[in-house]
């Protein structure tokens, strides 16, 4: 009896810690919703390209934006049980299909022509990003090495979306009826993609890379003098 009492107990507790901390992340990421709000009217004065001023903000989003919000949202939870790495792989597959999902050439053109599909747009591509590098600031020092297949997995397949649109010989995207403008257009989208990317994915594998190494020769230290002293 006191056993089944205890278990009922210990559920509306476990209920109410879990609605703790989502809300306790929603109101760190208000600012950073805010953030996005008004990244997204800025963006639309820069002096260039409609697909660029795009590619501008995605970049912004899910290179910057959403790996802070993840990261200063782990750091808050610090002590918290890691993620699994069924998450992970999950979250990984989800950010690739919907950038390139919002990416496809029959897309594309109407969503910058629907002001409510592009707020959904920027909404979705910030979430799954956010739901990545938050998953894989929570995983163990013991599956380093899936943070950086993820990375690098990632990494590849959003610099793959950049070459297509810098090596196309036409313009992918109905966005513009001046053949030459709208190329260079989609070609610097591409070229910023390809080199902002492969910075943020490979210095953050680099950076996982090197913590890994680094705790490894700590336990092994640990584990040379545990030896000695007995």
């Amino acid at each position: 009896m006191g056993a089944g009492t205890e278990g009922f107990s210990t559920a509306p507790r476990e209920g109410a810690g879990l609605r703790l901390a989502v809300s306790g992340q929603l109101i760190v990421l208000l600012p950073f919703l805010a953030v996005m709000v008004l990244a997204t009217a800025l963006i639309e004065l820069l002096p260039v390209g409609h697909l660029t001023r795009r590619m501008v903000l995605h970049i912004f989003l899910m290179n910057l934006l959403a790996p802070v919000a993840a990261g200063l949202v782990v750091h808050r939870s610090a002590g918290h049980a890691s993620q699994t790495t069924t998450l992970l792989v999950l979250v990984t597959a989800l950010q690739i299909v919907v950038l390139w999902g919002w990416h496809a050439p029959q897309l594309l053109p109407a969503v910058m022509h629907a002001p409510m599909l592009h707020h959904l747009m920027v909404l979705s591509l910030f979430a799954v990003a956010y739901l990545f590098w938050h998953a894989l600031f929570r995983q163990g020092h013991q599956r380093s090495w899936l943070s950086i297949l993820s990375l690098m997995i990632t990494g590849k397949l959003f610099c793959l979306l950049g070459f297509l649109l810098v090596f196309s010989p036409r313009n992918i995207y109905a966005l513009a009826q001046d053949g030459g403008a709208g190329l260079h257009d989609q070609q610097l989208a591409g070229l910023l993609m390809i080199v902002v990317c492969s910075l943020v994915y490979v210095t953050c594998s680099v950076w996982i890379a090197a913590r890994w190494f680094h705790n490894l020769g700590r336990r092994e230290s640990a584990e040379l003098l545990a030896r000695a002293g007995s």
